[in-house]
């Protein structure tokens, strides 16, 4: 081989290596993509016979399956969202004074004969809680931005291989034989 028939060789190959990190945390999304699109295929078909419009039935396709999906999310969430809201405000009138931590830190006193601050360790685990929340904040803005990229790509999957998913299946397959 030539010396430049080299080069571009070890290009495509730095290039693919590159590509490759730079998708590997959402291949994911593409799997699943694949997955979904595969499983909804036959509702795709049925539309298309009925509509006649790839496009239009790949984007009525993708609508249904995403209202399938989120639609048991979005009633999870509200359940969680309202339990906890209902938890919060049960807590509301939350007192270390209802606890008689004064009573409870003589009796520990009398027990053990040393002197225990229940109330400063009780509020210093609170303090603690509070910083290991806020200090997580950040990743977990990062891991939302990831995953709604993720979801993206995933969205754009599945309707392309709606669109054109058989002629992709018949070049991957002509790349075979």
């Amino acid at each position: 081989m030539e010396r430049t028939s080299w080069f571009l060789t070890g290009l495509i190959f730095i290039f693919a290596a590159l590509s490759f990190l730079l998708i590997k945390k959402y291949l994911i999304y593409v799997l699943s993509a694949i997955i979904v699109a595969y499983l909804s295929y036959p509702i795709y078909k049925f539309l298309q016979s009925k509509i006649g419009n790839k496009t239009v039935s790949s984007l009525t396709t993708l609508l249904l399956v995403l209202v399938f999906a989120v639609t048991p999310f979005l009633i999870v969430t509200h359940v969680v969202y309202s339990q906890a809201g209902t938890v919060l405000r049960s807590t509301s009138d939350f007192s270390m004074d209802r606890f008689k931590i004064d009573s409870l830190e003589e009796k520990i006193e009398q027990l053990t004969g040393r002197d225990f601050d229940l109330r400063g360790k009780i509020k210093s685990s609170f303090e603690g809680i509070g910083s290991t929340i806020s200090s997580n904040l950040v990743n977990f803005v990062f891991t939302v931005k990831d995953f709604l990229i993720g979801i993206f790509i995933m969205i754009f999957v599945i309707f392309y291989l709606y669109k054109d998913g058989e002629l992709v299946l018949r070049n991957s397959r002509a790349l075979y034989l």
